[in-house]
């Protein structure tokens, strides 16, 4: 995962545009054309050198299948073919949440299969094409009766929650209620405490090999920070690891796993008042060491904040996007996409008045969702209409795949708001 953005509406609305044809040639403008800004350029590194973008956003080995929540279901994008459709056509039970597997091979969805009747939720394992393989009981008192996008947002009460981990093919469900188990390939759902009963779990993830589990923690009381912790997993257990906030004032609001397990990125912010700002990215090794900084978001203004980011598969860069404040809220500033060994950064182009709420990495380059509105107030993410576009730093980014609207219409030149 990454961390930390949401969505869910009408389930007629999303089906309708399921077989309509798709833009092929729906372009942005071309990175040469755009007007100057305040910050770097799309075309126009920072902080280092590369030969090209698309030596960033082309990682060697990425699958080429999304999977997006549309309105209150899970639906799938071939990023080569540039054909979406809903992933599981069938009318049974509320989804609630889900994960991909690493090669995109495998999905796992969280699904409540009789919301009315309260009986329980079942893990449901299937292949690209959707077809179950596998299902698993989880065991839990609590019914949910509506979908919650995964990730969510910090501050936002328990949602379910589902993680794989790539090299062992477990799988993490974090329930409602609190209670976290571990599914194993074969056998039945085991319980595992990464926290204490006073403290609220508001995001777990696997190390890609299945040794540890990280988790974003929270304790009860005004202004109580959200700690990241390591909790090793084996036959001895072993007591979790701080591995951030380094300072008192710092709260965690965002975390994920480096591919390689050697790490974790995570975004910090603080109080000032009592209201949570700023958001700076950094990484650090699981055992709390190796602290050091990727990203600062005061290079793009006062209070700004480093919101939604994912590393490449092969680890090499990641992906982010930053806000700004403004008086309705965080207001929606860019992309970018930086190396993690140089430092070296680019501004990807977008659509104006647009704001980025999702990302993926495929074998063809970074892909990601725009929605409505560049206030982050809406979380509404996968309701109304949205875009999926997909940028390998080579050409103009292309847009796979339109939810409403008008497909035709012409995309201006995107625009940034200048450094303080």
């Amino acid at each position: 995962m990454t961390l930390i953005l949401t969505s869910c509406t009408d389930e007629d609305g999303d089906r309708r545009f399921a077989g309509d044809p798709l833009p092929t040639e729906d372009r942005i403008a071309s990175t040469s054309t755009l007007a100057p800004v305040a910050v770097a350029s799309p075309s126009t590194p920072i902080a280092g050198n590369f030969a090209s973008p698309e030596t960033l956003l082309l990682p060697g080995d990425a699958p080429n299948q999304v999977y997006f929540w549309s309105g209150s279901q899970v639906w799938q994008l071939d990023s080569a073919e540039q054909a979406a459709h809903r992933f599981r056509p069938e009318e049974t039970g509320n989804e609630l949440a889900f994960v991909a597997s690493p090669s995109g091979d495998r999905v796992a969805v969280l699904v409540d299969l009789e919301p009315a009747g309260g009986a329980g939720l079942s893990l449901l394992i299937l292949d690209s094409e959707g077809r179950e393989t596998r299902r698993v009981r989880v065991p839990t008192g609590t019914s949910l009766a509506s979908p919650v996008a995964s990730p969510v947002p910090i501050g936002r009460d328990r949602a379910p929650i589902v993680d794989w981990a790539a090299d062992t093919r477990e799988i993490l469900v974090l329930v409602d209620d609190g209670t976290l188990f571990v599914v194993p390939p074969e056998g039945n759902p085991r319980p595992v405490r990464v926290a204490g009963p006073d403290v609220k779990l508001l995001w777990v993830t696997w190390s890609s090999d299945g040794t540890a589990i990280a988790s974003l923690q929270q304790s009860a009381g005004p202004q109580s920070p959200v700690r990241l912790f390591v909790s090793p997993v084996g036959d001895v257990p072993t007591d979790p690891t701080l591995a951030a906030p380094a300072r008192p004032d710092g709260t965690v609001t965002g975390m994920a796993w480096l591919p390689d397990g050697s790490g974790l990125l995570f975004t910090e912010a603080r109080y000032v008042n009592a209201e949570v700002e700023g958001g700076d990215l950094f990484r650090v090794a699981p055992t709390g060491q190796n602290r050091g900084l990727v990203a600062s978001a005061g290079r793009f203004g006062p209070a700004a904040s480093i919101t939604n980011f994912l590393a490449s598969p092969d680890g090499l860069a990641v992906a982010y996007t930053v806000f700004v404040p403004s008086p309705d809220g965080p207001l929606f500033h860019s992309l970018w996409v930086q190396s993690l060994e140089s430092g070296a950064a680019v501004q990807v182009p977008l659509e104006s008045n647009w704001k980025v709420t999702d990302l993926w990495w495929t074998v063809e380059g970074l892909v990601w969702r725009t929605a409505t509105g560049a206030n982050s107030g809406d979380d509404a993410a996968s309701e109304g209409e949205f875009s999926l576009w997909r940028w390998g730093g080579e050409n103009d980014p292309v847009r796979l795949y339109q939810f409403g609207g008008n497909a035709s219409t012409p995309i201006a030149s995107p625009a940034a708001t200048p450094v303080s």
